[in-house]
């Protein structure tokens, strides 16, 4: 029984067709879907819109069809897509909604509203579960429901697969869609909103160039203090390191240093190194991929300096998706991004070696072998080749 028909009939009271009175929005166009990536509760929110987005952008574009986006003003900013959140109200929205093509969205009041009026949708649940609080009389093109992740342990929501979602959305609109690969894992870190922009230090970064306030400098790939310098001049950074830096560079830049990743390894010790940081009002966090062993041995040494956090390996995950697919098979794509000499590179793999992704956006193959590439699957999305 859904939540509304439980209501209604603790109070003795019939379910109605809900109204709205309109107010006018500005739209330039006329033909137009939207998206409402927010949710009535955190457990019901759909990590993975912008996958979504970038798999239709193409398709919708031949077709003249543009994506806005409604709702909060807290919703995770998207590519691809006209954004209203935070200067639409309400009313505002239902004229919008009336207008449109179709809505796609989790279980946000958009939804409920669109059903409401009679709009094409395309709904995201969390699980099973969840189905009482689907929009009374659900009039959904397609509803994806999320299922418990039995293998990778991840939110139920976001085991609905992007290409399956972009692909229901373009068969309503009539358009074409190819994408010959099906998901395989996607990493926790790998969700809307969210980037990772490292640089190792054979270059400085303009920061304003790239539309972003600070970088992360990766001084345990390439020990270069002259570079280390003139990226501090540029803005804030975080550097990512192994060996001791210059104090002199600590004192005169401390307030561009946003923290320090100080990689324990064996034998790196610098206690003293990590203490002064902390006297300059620097953070310091320990990492280290010594085993765990040798990392309650080193306790000892930085007590005082704060706890070591043991990188993770992922190769039990690596495993069991070796189970699920021909891992040969598979490319990733990634949102942490290393700049290096001018050119982008989606790994640290790609980058030792020396295979310069052509955009962002662009699929790479996996490197089944090495250990580095899968230090860094948080970040991914791992894809299987279907043809």
């Amino acid at each position: 029984m859904n939540f509304l028909e439980n209501y209604a009939l603790s109070c003795s009271l019939k379910v109605d067709k809900p109204t709205i009175r309109d107010s006018y929005y500005p739209v330039l166009y006329d033909n137009y879907i939207i998206f409402d990536t927010s949710s009535v509760d955190p457990l019901f929110v759909y990590e993975h819109w912008q996958k979504v987005i970038t798999l239709i952008c193409d398709p919708l574009r031949k077709k003249g069809i543009y994506i806005l986006q409604v709702g909060p003003p807290d919703s995770p900013k998207l590519e691809n897509i006209h954004r209203t959140n935070g200067t639409a109200t309400y009313n505002q929205i239902s004229y919008v909604l009336k207008k449109s093509k179709l809505l796609v969205s989790g279980n946000s009041f958009s939804l409920h509203l669109a059903n409401s009026l009679d709009v094409n949708t395309i709904s995201l649940t969390r699980n099973p579960e969840s189905a009482p609080f689907s929009p009374y009389n659900d009039k959904s093109h397609a509803s994806f429901v999320g299922e418990k992740d039995t293998i990778f342990n991840g939110r139920h929501i976001n085991q609905i697969k992007p290409e399956e979602v972009a692909k229901s959305i373009c068969k309503l609109l009539d358009c074409d869609f190819s994408f010959p690969f099906k998901t395989v894992y996607i990493g926790e870190k790998n969700k809307d909103g969210i980037e990772f922009v490292e640089s190792v230090p054979d270059q400085s970064v303009n920061l304003s160039s790239l539309g972003v306030s600070s970088i992360i400098f990766r001084m345990d790939l390439e020990y270069n203090e002259d570079n280390l310098i003139k990226q501090l001049n540029q803005g804030k950074c975080t550097i990512v390191t192994n060996k001791r830096i210059n104090f002199e560079i600590l004192k005169n830049y401390k307030n561009n240093i946003s923290e320090i990743v100080y990689s324990v390894q064996e034998p790196n010790d610098d206690e003293e190194f990590c203490l002064f940081c902390i006297k300059m009002g620097i953070s310091v966090i320990l990492i280290s991929d010594l085993p765990t062993r040798e990392i309650n041995r080193k306790k000892m040494i930085y007590m005082e300096v704060g706890n070591i956090l043991p990188s993770r390996s992922h190769l039990k995950t690596k495993k069991k998706m070796s189970n699920l697919c021909d891992l040969k098979k598979c490319v990733y794509l990634s949102n942490k991004y290393t700049l290096s000499k001018g050119k982008i590179y989606t790994s640290e793999a790609s980058w030792n070696f020396k295979e310069e992704a052509r955009s962002k956006k662009s699929v790479q193959n996996i490197y089944p072998k090495d250990n580095k590439f899968w230090k860094n699957l948080d970040t991914y999305w791992i894809l299987e080749k279907t043809s």
